[in-house]
């Protein structure tokens, strides 16, 4: 009997355990389970418009259900707001317009753009570099080829990276609705949110 009773106390443990990690969570305007967790560090740059054609620009903090939260200084994303940092309030109610860029995407166009050039550049530079050739043999190809080929893509995928991160930005439409800030701020949660 003891041990039916103790076998009967585990599966209940067990079930609600099992239970728990069904729950869901809401954090800011991202709902999830509450196996959930924010994973990334990610500064979002943001440049608003209001409907009176005010320009507000710094650095998004975080977004409630109807409030973003902007910062002058750099900061991190995240669903709570940053305490002893200044911000500035702004309701759905009066945006226009909010352009959004994640900080640092020049760099990481750069870095991005440089590994493909280079690959690529490799590429080229070892069939260029083959004695054969696409069609059949050729002339010795002259020295250091492939190494030249390597650094000319690298250079270039490294130009067009940086160009890439450049202009990459998204620009959400509120027009003072709410269902477009709220998907703004979904769209925004995603890179931060990791499910487990």
């Amino acid at each position: 009997m003891k041990k039916l009773f103790l076998l009967l106390i585990i599966l209940i443990i067990l079930q609600k355990s099992s239970q728990a990690q069904h729950d869901t969570i809401s954090i800011g305007n991202f709902t999830g389970k509450s196996d959930t967790i924010l994973d990334k560090k990610v500064v979002y740059k943001a440049s608003l418009s209001t409907l009176d054609h005010k320009k507000i620009s710094g650095y998004i903090n975080t977004l409630t259900d109807s409030t973003i939260f902007i910062s002058k200084t750099p900061i991190r994303f995240s669903p709570f707001v940053t305490v002893g940092t200044e911000m500035e309030r702004h309701h759905y109610a009066k945006m226009d317009k909010i352009i959004v860029k994640k900080k640092g995407s020049i760099v990481g166009g750069v870095i991005i753009g440089a590994v493909v050039g280079g690959l690529t550049g490799l590429l080229v530079g070892a069939v260029a570099s083959s004695p054969y050739g696409l069609f059949g043999r050729i002339d010795p190809p002259p020295p250091n080829v492939t190494l030249e080929y390597t650094l000319k893509g690298t250079a270039v995928g490294a130009i067009f990276g940086g160009i890439i991160g450049a202009i990459a930005h998204k620009t959400f439409y509120i027009k003072g609705r709410k269902d477009k800030f709220l998907s703004m701020g979904k769209r925004l949660y995603k890179p931060i949110i990791v499910k487990y």
